[in-house]
């Protein structure tokens, strides 16, 4: 599942080709596009502007890269300063599509030289890298690009979720790709989506990329999670709390498990607590420029809110009373400035008990306090 890049100095010219497995999740800015430089955002942009086509195009840096050299000509020395200048940015930009992008299935590798003008000052001279020049290869199985990603948008948005609330439709996904997708590692799409989803073959690429490309389709932020050889999924749920879930080894050999759904980093699943069955890595490569960085795990399992008696809907602080210090701490959860600590105080805050807490919860009670509800049943 390791990327690599390799080099070649080519008529004075750097190119390079990197190799990567598959292609990752949806959502142009995604949690790994996030974490990128101005320079690696514009590649990145690039990248998926031009993913369907085979045919060199160029990016404009937003900041040029600016090098000292000794005169009007590039050394083979200078000119391997500028691939020491470039490749990280382009190794990062490869590494946040794989893991972002599961819809560009087809994009095996890339092909990419610079360019820049040499300008001086006096006896000064400064090389600024200003354009990338890009040309995307294609994986050779996928003879007919356009027909295939129609045919996954489809069963991304026909696949049958159930439930209203986030823990429910979480379930059924998992639970559907566990009972539809057999473990081979033979099939030639066995480490993208489309092995889960129109062929019911892969890996576990297959089965987290099937996954997150269902929920970033419904709308629950997921993000794809990975170590040295395997890869999982990370999802928020309800109380933004982000949490753990590996169908891939829920697809036991005795059947369907649930083992590792929605555990925390601290959870014993199978007498091994899962940050160590389950060591994640930010070098996504390998490369050793960067390690990404992944949204804050949860060290305890999800827990399912229970309604609560409703003499204490609404109490947040548990004070015995409903007020503007319980609205003002649901307005904090909802900005994400501050979480609740348990299921409990989340499922009091639900007053409406819909499965979210948001402004709608925060203007009943509102009404509450001030006597136009007299209660939240």
């Amino acid at each position: 599942m390791k990327k690599f890049l390799s080099v070649a100095l080519i008529l004075g010219i750097l190119c390079v080709t990197v190799p990567f497995s598959a292609a990752a999740a949806t959502a142009a800015d995604g949690w790994f596009y996030n974490q990128l430089d101005p320079n690696a955002k514009a590649i990145y942009r690039g990248i998926v502007n031009n993913a369907a086509s085979n045919q060199e195009f160029v990016v404009e840096l937003p900041s040029p890269v600016p090098l000292s050299v000794s005169g009007n000509y590039l050394s083979s020395a200078e000119q391997q300063r500028g691939w020491d200048a470039l490749e990280p940015e382009i190794q990062l930009t490869a590494d946040a599509i794989w893991i972002d992008r599961s819809d560009l299935f087809w994009i095996e590798n890339y092909n990419w030289h610079d360019y820049g003008l040499i300008n001086n000052s006096g006896s000064t001279y400064t090389w600024s890298i200003s354009e990338v020049y890009i040309k995307i290869n294609f994986a050779p199985q996928y003879t007919d690009i356009a027909g295939t990603a129609a045919q996954l948008q489809n069963a991304v948005s026909t696949f049958p979720v159930a439930g209203s609330v986030r823990y429910d439709k979480l379930r059924s996904i998992h639970d559907r790709l566990v009972n539809t997708i057999t473990y081979d590692a033979n099939d030639p799409y066995a480490h993208q989506a489309t092995g889960g989803l129109l062929r019911g073959k892969g890996v576990c690429e297959t089965y987290a990329r099937s996954f997150k490309m269902i929920c970033d389709y419904i709308g629950i932020p997921c993000v794809l999670v990975v170590s040295d050889d395997h890869m999982w999924d990370a999802v928020q749920m309800e109380d933004q709390r982000w949490y753990l879930v590996d169908a891939t080894w829920d697809d036991a050999w005795y059947g369907l498990s649930t083992i590792y759904f929605l555990v925390g980093t601290d959870t014993v699943c199978e007498g091994v607590p899962f940050s160590q069955s389950h060591v994640a890595t930010g070098d996504l490569s390998g490369s050793g420029h960067e390690n990404f960085s992944y949204p804050p795990m949860s060290a305890t399992a999800y827990q399912q809110p229970v309604r609560p008696a409703s003499a204490f809907i609404g109490d947040i602080n548990r004070d015995g009373s409903v007020d503007t210090v319980d609205v003002r701490l649901v307005l904090q959860f909802i900005i994400g400035k501050k979480l609740f600590p348990d299921a409990s105080t989340f499922a009091r805050a639900d007053v409406n008990w819909d499965g979210e807490v948001n402004t709608v919860d925060a203007r009943l009670m509102l009404q509450y306090i001030v006597g136009k509800v007299s209660s939240f049943q």
